[in-house]
């Protein structure tokens, strides 16, 4: 047994003898419950294995589970869809991007008490890709998105679902932002980021690329 780096010995007598036998093997991990420690009497150390002034009781009251790590996920996907296959993926399948944000757009309001606002991400190839974002994430991220869309951050975009009829993905309730993160393909996009903030790229086809998908949406809302 370990105890803050240490090594303790417990020890089971009389009728508990059998039931720890069938209960513990050797080289497994257990949580034990209800134990005692007592200190080890002076003439008995000799005769132990282990040295410690103490030793832990397992007595009828001891209950013994199976130690298990909690099952760690990890706090982004390793591997995210590059932007040119989302619109390959059948429609409504959640998809988890990164990009940069290169267009802010202005809020909406749809249907009743329902407020929509989109942004445009980015990745190295210049391929784009729009992201709707529905009231309660808006309120959620608010200052977040505000200064990642006024300083072009890169983002992951999480669990979120694909629409092809409006051309775009749309938050889910499962779906979690995260503002330039430690991540392999954020690392990738931040020399792609500071070359847009020096104003070395020309992002005039932005504009124009919003302008047809408007001009797409009216076809079909």
């Amino acid at each position: 047994m370990d105890i803050n780096g240490s090594k303790i010995e417990a020890i089971a007598v009389k009728n508990n003898v059998d039931r720890f036998n069938t209960l513990l093997a050797q080289g497994c991990v257990y949580t034990l419950h209800e134990v005692r420690f007592d200190p080890n009497w002076e003439e008995a150390v000799e005769f132990r294995n282990i040295g410690h002034r103490y030793e832990c009781i397992l007595n009828n009251r001891t209950r013994v589970e199976p130690y298990t790590l909690h099952i760690q996920f990890p706090l982004y996907p390793k591997h995210l869809m590059p932007i040119h296959e989302v619109y390959r993926r059948p429609n409504k399948t959640f998809v988890d991007v990164a990009g940069v944000v290169v267009h802010w757009c202005e809020l909406e309001h749809v249907g009743h008490r329902k407020t929509y606002r989109e942004v445009i991400l980015m990745d190295t190839r210049f391929n784009l890709i729009v992201v709707g974002i529905w009231c309660e994430l808006l309120e959620r991220y608010a200052v977040s998105l505000q200064s990642a869309g006024n300083n072009k951050h890169v983002i992951i975009g999480t669990m979120l679902k694909l629409n092809k009829r409006h051309r775009c993905l749309e938050t889910s309730d499962h779906t979690i932002f995260a503002f330039n993160p430690n991540h392999l393909e954020s690392r990738e996009l931040q020399a792609f980021q500071r070359s847009l903030i020096r104003g070395n790229r020309d992002l005039r086809f932005v504009n124009r690329f919003i302008e047809k998908r408007w001009a797409y949406l009216a076809t079909v809302v």
